[in-house]
């Protein structure tokens, strides 16, 4: 037993390898060059213009007045924050309709006229998705930082270059974006910043977090805050009790309140005395009355100055005494002046109009308001007379740039209670989701329609194409997105049952719009939206309606939005064309949609008839994936790349972010708690990522000198361990940085893991052989050498003393810990076994072999339960999700497949071959096709029906050639052997051997009894010769039909036509005229005959 005590190292003193040096720490690398507008970081980064916003703002509500504002500047509060470097955050802080909005907006305007800092800010809106999030928050300060400052926008690029678009959208946002905002403060050129938050309020999501970041940076930075909120307990005791904050309240500062209302209502109503030549004595009267009524509420006079707009000055008075003080007894009293003004349609339509504008999730725009409303059938149903309703519901809405909008976020509040809701709706809220969804549905029935944009081209990108005036998609945008979630959210009444059902309004609008819809979201870059919300709506059918039609459609639904997520995202058209002839057989999408397949594809590609165990295949790795893991939460899966990147993927959307390592990555592996993710890398180096942030806070920096070819967390999580090339194992105490060796291997370390009690650590090598370690005392408990191959992965059971282990002997052994005795051995696999993992109830095994092929096996019976098979090469990586459902696997063909575990083994296509296709190649009379396959057969196809004619048994499939009348076939190997055949008896006419193993065949174009090769002409016996029938041959001018050059492509005229799959990508194919022949990897033939037209 070779094996040796561990060595203590300190990774700060350098003494493990080759002066190893262990850095601890955010490693940063700035770039100072300055972005430009089209920058496409800036561009990710921008949400919206703070900029824009106050200017709408200030517009919206009637123009800044400096003297509603100037009296806050000479408040001693102000001027403490101003002059004292110690008070750096100002919470101003009031009822709702005080004025704080333009309050800070005239702070901006004086702070900016001194010049002397650098100002960012942002105002937040409950009623606007980009608006109301905490991570809006920080991406409009970062933008205003680096606008100005453009040198800032290092700190940014230094995260985005990694992980592109998703840094500032994905569930780890937050978290990145406030690193990223803490080191531009700590940026020792940024100097003299003030940042400043309007309406803490309506921060609705991450409130909490956004308060303990300002919080922690009013202790630690310089930088000045001066935020503003309503008088929320919750907001006041993370602002309030700290000593670098003032609270400024505006109850407590009545008069100065009184006094720049005064100065407001004084202003207003000049503006209503010049348009309504008001006489001295109605103007002061006004004036009077809504200073004496206004209870220093900004809010109630603009709204009772925007009604009084609408009257001359002999009704002004009058109007006037009708309205109430305080803004809920206001805004009762203008929505009874709805009920009472209007004829009872328009009172309906007033109402109809608050509770959708209530429940939508987002504002939505004239047109869009407009196709969700039922109207009466005598309602004249166009925008001009519909602006006019939204002009009737009193001053609870404004319009903005044709967007609809609540006046005040008060207003929304004030409508959604349970006591005035029920006043304008005798539906609940869930009642009107549910309308919504109707609605919705009925708007894209009669909108949706094939190629909306009018595109032609099957290949059209969508980044080239232009938006339409008028855009046919405008009324629906948000019904595509959202009519899912409105359903999902309403009301579980009879109306959602009937809905759910056969022929209701799910299954009819998805048997006559499903790939419409799919389209219209390419069109609107929405398409992970549709896939997060067909899985929304399968999980309330499998509760609601389970075992159901409807339900097996949306299944079927979620499968083909799945599979052809990629190609529907990026080409729309492609939803008709490849996302259809490329389903299975028996989709029912498929079937529904059959009509709309391409007419001019004559002849279709031979596809499996039901959906495989694949649910997604993941593109995006430009080199073997080397390693993939599920994080413990089952929601993402991250793999590991020789092209340098790590990808972590929303296992839901299949969106990803990308980590550069610059060099291979050759394992990585998930910390217990998710947050963590460790990667060894080709270059000796190992980094351990903070997922959250995507960055990395622990690694070498100088190399081991040899690869990294395993890392894994212990089961706590405290201890990191890795297998090197060189033999060694080197484990890390996560806390201490303390490191120990393990050496005993006599070549690579390929695979280690620890066991679940973490006292005990396995490691496989290419010395053949398993040892098991005791973690504390460094001793090698167990050395095992069954194995007559490279010991690629090992695993302990469970729930159970045992081992797996996977090798390149192509078995699979079990293994008793200790007694050292294997216990049984699998092998069923036909190729070296690379990887192996358990199920997380212990009572499956996956394993991953050379040969691209997938196997789960029962741990009890040995038996091989699924057979999965659509890697075109070998796979290096296996990986069970937390439920045990699904399996992930990487390949060397670059890919990353997520594998349903539930289903039947995967059939292949009757007829395909059972191994790689070598060559494939047309008769002249492009009639035939023949395929050569390492499975030791050749094929030949009818290429108009795609029949297999006949199997020729043959050793010599590497190299085929038909000779000029389409009658003989000579296939060739590389070891010089030629077969001539008869085609269309599949008999064997004559064997030879050709000398110099050239391969290379072809008949004489004139004489078919010489054949070429690299030896010289070979006559074939004239015995063997039949008088062939004339061959007829016509000049057709054809199409040009091509593939692309990265073969993902069918090409007409040099424009992309077919988008192929990654499992239909061709390992050689042939063009004749309007016919494309392909052969895959996976043994696939495919033929496709295109019209001439």
């Amino acid at each position: 037993m070779n094996s040796t005590t561990p060595h203590p190292y300190d990774i700060t003193n350098n003494t493990f390898g080759n002066d190893v040096r262990i850095h601890q720490g955010d490693i940063h690398n700035y770039d100072s060059h300055a972005p430009s507008q089209a920058d496409p970081c800036l561009v990710d980064l921008r949400t919206t213009d703070p900029r824009d916003d106050k200017t709408r703002i200030e517009e919206t509500k009637g123009n800044l007045l400096k003297d509603s504002y100037c009296w806050i500047l000479e408040h001693a509060d102000f001027q403490i924050w101003l002059n004292d470097p110690q008070c750096r955050l100002l919470w101003i802080k009031g009822d709702p309709g005080k004025g704080k909005t333009m309050l800070l907006c005239g702070i901006i305007n004086e702070l900016e006229k001194l010049k002397a800092y650098r100002l960012s800010y942002f105002f937040c809106q409950a009623t606007e998705t980009g608006l109301r999030s905490a991570t809006a928050v920080l991406r409009g300060l970062i933008y205003s930082l680096v606008i100005q400052q453009p040198s800032l926008l290092s700190h940014v690029r230094e995260k985005y270059d990694r992980a592109g678009k998703q840094l500032f959208e994905d569930r780890n946002a937050w978290t990145a974006l406030s690193k990223i905002f803490k080191s531009i403060l700590d940026d020792p050129s940024l100097k003299d910043v003030v940042l400043l938050i309007d309406a803490l309020d309506e921060c609705t999501e991450g409130l909490l977090s956004l308060l303990h970041l300002i919080r922690e940076i009013s202790s630690t930075s310089y930088a000045k805050w001066i935020v503003s909120s309503r008088n929320w307990p919750s907001i006041e005791v993370e602002l309030q009790n700290f000593k670098q904050s003032i609270g400024l309240c505006l109850e407590l500062n009545e008069h100065s309140i009184s006094t720049a209302v005064q100065n407001y209502v004084h202003y207003k109503v000049d503006l209503l005395a010049q348009k309504h030549g008001y006489n001295d004595i109605i103007r002061e009267t006004i004036e009077q009355k809504l200073v004496s009524r206004a209870d220093n509420t900004f809010l109630w006079v603009a709204l009772v100055c925007q009604s009084l707009n609408n009257y001359r000055s002999g009704r002004a008075l009058e109007k006037l005494e009708s309205y109430p003080q305080g803004l809920d007894s206001l805004y009762e009293r203008m929505l009874d002046q709805i009920s009472k003004s209007f004829d009872d349609r328009d009172v309906s339509l007033c109402k109809q109009v608050l509770t959708i504008v209530s429940t939508v999730y987002r504002p939505v725009t004239l047109h869009e308001l407009h196709s969700l409303i039922r109207y009466p059938e005598e309602f004249t149903e166009d925008i001009s007379s519909f602006t006019e309703i939204i002009r009737l519901c009193g001053s609870f809405l404004a319009i903005r740039n044709d967007t609809v909008y609540f006046v005040h976020q008060s207003a929304k509040e004030y409508l959604t209670t349970d006591k005035v809701w029920s006043t304008i709706s005798a539906s609940s809220q869930s009642d009107i989701h549910y309308t919504i969804f109707s609605q919705s549905l009925q708007s894209m029935h009669n909108k949706l329609r094939r190629d909306i944009y009018c595109l032609g081209t099957p290949g059209y990108h969508v980044d080239q194409i232009q938006l339409y005036n008028p855009d046919p998609l405008i009324a629906v945008r948000y019904s595509c997105v959202y009519w899912i979630d409105h359903l999902c959210d309403g009301n579980i009444g009879h109306n959602m049952k009937d809905a759910l059902q056969v022929g209701g309004l799910v299954d009819m609008f998805l048997c006559h719009h499903f790939l419409h819809w799919l389209e219209a979201l390419s069109l609107l870059h929405c398409v992970p939206e549709g896939v997060l919300a067909i899985a929304r709506l399968t999980d309330l059918l499998e509760e609601q309606t389970p075992r159901s039609r409807v339900l097996s459609l949306v299944q079927d639904a979620r499968r083909f939005i799945f599979r052809h997520k990629r190609v529907i995202e990026s080409t729309p058209l492609q939803v008709y064309v490849s996302a259809l002839i490329f389903s299975p057989l028996q989709s029912e999408i498929r079937n529904i949609f059959k009509d709309e397949e391409p007419p001019w594809m004559l002849l279709k590609p031979t596809v499996e008839a039901g959906w495989d165990a694949c649910l997604q295949t993941l593109e995006g790795h430009t080199n073997l994936v080397n390693s993939v893991v599920f994080s413990p939460d089952g929601q993402r899966l991250a793999s590991g790349s020789s092209d340098g990147t790590i990808k972590i993927w929303d296992v839901n959307s299949g969106s990803c972010q990308t980590l550069e390592c610059y060099n291979s990555v050759l394992s990585i592996i998930f910390s217990p708690d998710g947050q963590q993710l460790a990667s060894g890398l080709s270059d000796g180096v190992i980094k351990v990522w903070d997922v959250k942030e995507n960055s990395f806070y622990l690694q070498t920096s100088k190399s081991f000198d040899c690869q990294v070819y395993s890392v894994i967390f212990s089961m706590n999580g405290q201890r990191l361990a890795f297998g090197l090339f060189n033999g060694i194992i080197g484990v890390w105490d996560m806390k201490s940085t303390y490191l120990q060796a393990f050496e005993g291997h006599e070549e690579s370390v390929l695979s280690v893991v620890f066991s679940p009690n973490n006292q005990l650590l396995a490691s496989g090598s290419s010395d053949k052989t398993i040892k098991v370690w005791d973690i504390n005392s460094g001793a090698c408990l167990q050395t095992l050498e069954d194995h007559d191959g490279s010991v690629n992965s090992v695993i302990f059971c469970p729930n159970r003393h045992r081992l797996i282990s996977g090798s390149s002997d192509s078995t699979i052994r079990v293994w008793d810990i200790d007694s050292g005795v294997c216990l049984q051995m699998l092998e069923d696999c036909e190729n070296w076994v690379n990887s192996v993992v358990f199920s997380p109830d212990g009572q499956q095994l996956a394993s991953g072999s050379e040969d691209g092929t997938v196997r789960v096996w029962d741990i009890e019976s040995d038996a091989c339960l699924h057979t999965f098979k659509g890697h075109n090469l070998a796979i290096n990586s296996v990986a069970f999700s937390l439920n045990g459902q699904q399996l992930a696997s990487g390949s060397e063909d670059n890919t990353i497949r997520i594998w349903d575990v539930k289903p039947d083994d995967y059939l292949q296509t009757q007829g395909d071959h059972n191994d790689i296709v070598c060559t494939v190649i047309f008769s002249p009379d492009g009639q035939q096709l023949a395929s050569g396959s390492e499975d030791g057969t050749v094929r030949v196809w009818d290429t108009k029906s795609g029949a297999c004619l006949q199997i020729l048994e043959s050793y010599s499939q590497d190299f085929t050639a038909f000779s000029p009348n389409s009658q003989r076939l000579a296939t060739a190997s590389y070891d010089g052997t030629i077969e001539i055949w008869d085609v269309s008896s599949g008999i064997c006419l004559q064997t030879f051997h050709d000398s110099l193993h050239g391969g290379v065949i072809a008949f004489d174009a004139t004489d078919d009894s010489n054949l070429i090769t690299a030896s010289g002409v070979f006559r074939i016996s004239a015995s063997m010769k039949k008088t062939p029938p004339e061959v007829l041959s016509a000049d057709i001018d054809f199409h040009h039909y091509s593939l692309s050059s990265d073969e993902t492509w069918i090409m007409k005229d040099n424009k992309p036509l077919i988008w192929l799959p990654p499992e239909y990508r061709p390992n050689v194919s042939a063009v004749f005229g309007p016919t494309v022949a392909i052969g895959c990897m996976s043994g696939r033939v495919l033929i496709m005959r295109f019209s001439i037209d």
